[in-house]
């Protein structure tokens, strides 16, 4: 009997040994778990902090929510003075740019969008003092303010050719060259990037370091504010983002930065001008939309656009003046998506005499910039419209 009681005894002293080591090292892990930072203490024991859930995560909600707007960029307008040698505050506007400007607001009027955008190169600037240069964005302002719709303005490298910011700002009676605009559940960001790396405008306005553009630290500072929103998060910038590998054309020398800012709080889209480039890609979450402008495209010209964000989705028509036939062209802006590179136009290639074989070509894809996809082949625009010329008179 003392024997049983004796293994009874050892049998329990083993359990509550045992049980003790086990109630420590249980213990030792639940506070080496959660006696963190993320947890709050109730009494003795840690009870887990819930986490809240950043603005920009979870975003509002978009069904049935639409926004019309209409997009115009790089008109570079060089005005001509009333009298030979009279003032250069008295100009006028040219009728070559009259008749884009024109176009424009006979489309805004049927389009009836909730405002407009300038993308930037409103203006020329090459070369022209102050007093030009200003007098100029006044034209262009008058033109713009007869779609009686508000109209946002973005600082492009040309304007600023001419004049300095709050001269921009004066002449287009603004008090902004970045600006935050909300609208329902959208948010609308124009981004200033006209500055060489140092943050600043250089004396040479087409030195290489200020043409691609650069988005200042503080500038990024008052970017990544108006992205911490619920809002759904679009931007307007003159130059671009988009990786130069795609477009063959320089980007903002910080673009790098600029998008991983623009993917971690997940904007939807991004609408710049400045390089010439039709393109749409999507980068890290992000859209980029390249548009053409009204003034330089060989294969475009006279181009303006309608926007239409359907849910949260961009939709763009584009508009422009067949350059072989004078007509007035209408279509989707990514039917025919433009992603020229250099490794995609080939060498010209030429015969036993000399003579260059045509190359080519899809849609534009493979052709130069002065060139127009004809048939398969890539054919100078200029060339093509003195052939039709030639041909009519005959």
């Amino acid at each position: 009997m003392l024997k049983v009681i004796k293994y009874m005894v050892i049998i329990i002293i083993s359990m509550l040994l045992g049980a003790g080591v086990l109630a420590l090292v249980s213990y030792k892990w639940y506070f080496d778990k959660y006696d963190k930072p993320e947890f709050e203490r109730f009494g003795k024991y840690p009870l887990p902090i819930k986490k809240e859930i950043p603005l920009w995560e979870k975003k509002l909600p978009l069904k049935n929510q639409n926004i019309k707007f209409g997009l115009i960029t790089d008109t570079h307008v060089m005005s001509k003075r009333l009298k030979r040698f009279g003032p250069e505050t008295e100009v006028y506007m040219p009728d070559k740019y009259k008749k884009v400007f024109l176009n424009f607001q006979n489309e805004m009027k049927t389009f009836n969008p909730e405002f407009i955008v300038h993308l930037g190169d409103i203006i020329d600037g090459t070369g022209a003092s102050v007093a030009k240069g200003s007098a100029e964005l006044s034209l262009v302002k008058q033109e713009l303010d007869k779609i009686n719709k508000p109209v946002y303005w973005v600082a492009g490298n040309h304007d600023l050719r001419a004049v300095a910011r709050r001269q921009f700002e004066k002449s287009l009676e603004i008090k902004y060259t970045n600006k935050s605009i909300d609208n329902g559940p959208f948010r609308f960001v124009i981004l200033d990037a006209s500055y060489n790396k140092k943050g600043g405008v250089p004396q040479n306005p087409v030195a290489k370091d200020y043409v691609p553009g650069f988005v200042p630290k503080e500038t990024l500072t008052w970017l990544e504010k108006q992205l911490q929103t619920d809002k759904h998060v679009y931007i307007f910038m003159h130059q671009s983002l988009i990786p130069q590998k795609y477009t063959s054309k320089p980007s903002v020398s910080n673009s790098k930065e600029v998008r991983q800012l623009l993917s971690k709080y997940h904007v939807e889209a991004v609408f710049n001008g400045h390089i010439e480039k039709r393109f749409f890609g999507e980068v890290d979450g992000v859209k980029y939309y390249s548009l053409v402008g009204s003034k330089k495209s060989p294969r475009y010209p006279g181009t303006y656009y309608d926007v239409t964000i359907i849910e949260g989705k961009p939709q763009l028509e584009m508009f422009y003046i067949d350059p072989l036939t004078d007509k007035l062209v209408k279509k989707p802006f990514i039917e025919e998506n433009e992603m020229v590179s250099p490794s995609k136009v080939e060498k010209t290639k030429t015969d036993e005499l000399g003579n260059e074989l045509p190359r080519k070509c899809e849609y534009n894809n493979g052709c130069k910039f002065e060139e127009i996809c004809r048939d398969n082949i890539c054919k100078d625009v200029g060339d093509l419209r003195k052939s039709i010329l030639n041909g009519q008179k005959n």
